[in-house]
């Protein structure tokens, strides 16, 4: 799975689109790009504000930023541009800005 320019992620709660990912380019191991957000979005932005103020404090607290991160994975799904559910998966978002990493444990769908 190598990511785009113009590919589209999602961002899934149950079978619903709460957020797309346009890529726009690599910033390896990262990738970046716009998030479009919806309305079935709302529920979950204090959990993704969350995981966004863990990391950026000076004294990184991994295990707090750890449990909030996997409360994303509860709550939601990333799905890659090729229909791929990603096992592992970590997205920031400041506005209308994302940057995102991921796992690739999953096999390709036949």
């Amino acid at each position: 799975m190598n990511p785009k320019p113009g590919d589209i992620w999602r961002l899934l709660r149950g079978d619903a689109v709460v957020a797309e990912l346009v890529v726009e380019g690599p910033d390896m191991p990262w990738f970046v790009g716009r998030v479009q957000t919806r309305p079935a979005f709302e529920p979950l932005r204090p959990l993704f504000a969350e995981v966004r103020r863990l990391v950026d404090q000076p004294q990184f607290d991994e295990p707090a930023w750890s449990a909030a991160v996997e409360r994303t994975w509860q709550e939601a799904r990333l799905v890659a541009a090729d229909g791929r559910d990603v096992s592992e998966w970590v997205l920031y978002l400041d506005g209308s800005q994302a940057r995102w990493r991921w796992t690739d444990n999953n096999p390709p769908r036949a």
